[in-house]
C-alpha cells in the first residue's frame, strides 16, 4: 500500500500559471478508492518508498513524520485543493500536479487516471522504455522548484511575484553589472525550473 506523506504546497506552482477557477469534477469517488487505484498505478511504476503529497495544508497541520494531525479533518480539511505528487520510480524521480478541481481528492484522482493512461500508452509495444514519463521527470537535485523559489526570494529584492523577483535578481546578478557568473547561471536555471 502506498505510504503518503504530506507537505505544504511549493512556493512556486510547478506547472507555471495556476488554474484561475477550479471546477467541480464528475469523479464522485471516495478517498480510499482513489488511494487504492493510485497504489495500483504506483506499483506498476515500481514505486516502493513514500509518496509526497504537497497540498494546501499549513506546516502546523503536518506532524514531523509527514502525517496529518488528527484534529484537522484529514484529506478533506479546508485549504487549497491543488496537489503535487512526487515519488521515486524505476525510471527516476517523478512529479505530477493538478489544480483543475475544487476538491483535493479529485485532483489526486486526476493524477491517478493520468498515470493509468500513460501506462496504457506502452501497452501496444510502441514505447518500451517509459518515454511517456520523461516529461515529468523531476529535476536534478540542487535546483528543484523549492530551491529555485528560495534563490529568487534571496536575490529578488522584495518583489512580490516570481517574474518581478527574477527581473530584480537579473539586474543585480548579471555579469556586466558585476555579478558572479555562477550566480547568473543559477538564476537562469531557476528561471527554467519555474517556467518564467
Amino acid at each position: 500500500m502506498t505510504y503518503l506523506t504530506y507537505a505544504p504546497l511549493p512556493f512556486m506552482w510547478p506547472g507555471g500559471k495556476r488554474t484561475a477557477y477550479p471546477k467541480r469534477s464528475n469523479f464522485e469517488t471516495a478517498w480510499d478508492r482513489t488511494v487504492a487505484q493510485l497504489d495500483r498505478e504506483l506499483t506498476h511504476l515500481g514505486v516502493t518508498g513514500s509518496v509526497v503529497c504537497e497540498t494546501g495544508y499549513e506546516p502546523w497541520q503536518i506532524k514531523s513524520d509527514g502525517q496529518l494531525r488528527s484534529n484537522i479533518g484529514g484529506i478533506h480539511a479546508k485549504g487549497d485543493p491543488a496537489v503535487v505528487l512526487s515519488f521515486q520510480a524505476k525510471r527516476g524521480a517523478l512529479r505530477y500536479w493538478c489544480d483543475t478541481y475544487d476538491r483535493r481528492v479529485d485532483n489526486v484522482r486526476a493524477i491517478t487516471l493520468s498515470l493509468e493512461a500513460l501506462r496504457a500508452v506502452s501497452r501496444w509495444g510502441v514505447l518500451r522504455n517509459g518515454e511517456q514519463y520523461t516529461g515529468n521527470l523531476a529535476l536534478p537535485a540542487g535546483m528543484g522548484p523549492s530551491e529555485a523559489s528560495e534563490f529568487l526570494r534571496k536575490h529578488g529584492d522584495g518583489a512580490q511575484d516570481a517574474l518581478g523577483m527574477y527581473r530584480a535578481a537579473a539586474k543585480k546578478l548579471h555579469p556586466d553589472a558585476g555579478g558572479e557568473r555562477h550566480e547568473w547561471d543559477a538564476l537562469q536555471r531557476a528561471k527554467e525550473v519555474l517556467g518564467l
